[in-house]
């Protein structure tokens, strides 16, 4: 089961109840409840949360999310990127910023994905997608055909980016069987 969060300027997706594919900005903790609030979703049901990249719309409240006992999953191209962000919300005064303890996550390489995924009972992988930023990755749900792609540009751009790397990442994608883009930005399409 795919659910969108919307709650600000980032959609946010739920799947199975078990993984949230990205946050929102610092100090979305409250609307974020509310909108579980809204769909009858139980935080203590939410076991993992995947960042398709470490940009502030993206991971805001993640560090809340792991105090609350929602896991991290840290990919290994992402390693180097979790803190990118920090600097960011620190000049930000308006709301308190907790950086992500980075011993509390799970460090995962995308090569294992498929079988860390199956034991929680999904069926698909984790892929790096670079192009937006170097550290994006894209959760691949096998049965559905979809993608969680972040701030991949839409595919009918893609060529006028003249962008390499984020045409080798969309090339992947579509050779991996993908049909359905839910982006974090833009409305999901099919491709």
């Amino acid at each position: 089961m795919i659910e969108e969060l919307l709650y600000g300027r980032t959609r946010s997706f739920l799947i199975g109840r078990k993984i949230l594919i990205n946050t929102d900005w610092t100090g979305s903790l409250l609307v974020f409840f509310a909108c579980l609030k809204g769909r009858r979703i139980n935080i203590k049901n939410i076991q993992y949360l995947l960042i398709t990249h470490y940009h502030p719309d993206h991971m805001g409240i993640a560090a809340d999310l792991m105090e609350m006992g929602v896991a991290l999953l840290i990919m290994d191209v992402q390693k180097d990127f979790v803190h990118q962000s920090d600097a960011v919300f620190k000049k930000e005064r308006r709301h308190r910023f907790t950086p992500v303890d980075e011993r509390k996550a799970i460090f995962l390489n995308c090569s294992d994905s498929r079988n860390f995924l199956s034991q929680i009972g999904i069926s698909g992988e984790i892929i790096p997608t670079p192009g937006h930023s170097d550290d994006s990755v894209s959760l691949i749900l096998d049965e559905e055909q979809a993608a969680f792609v972040g701030d991949f540009c839409p595919f009918e751009q893609v060529p006028y980016c003249q962008n390499r790397v984020l045409e080798e990442s969309a090339s992947r994608l579509k050779s991996m069987g993908v049909k359905k883009i839910y982006y974090s930005h833009y409305p999901s399409e099919d491709i």
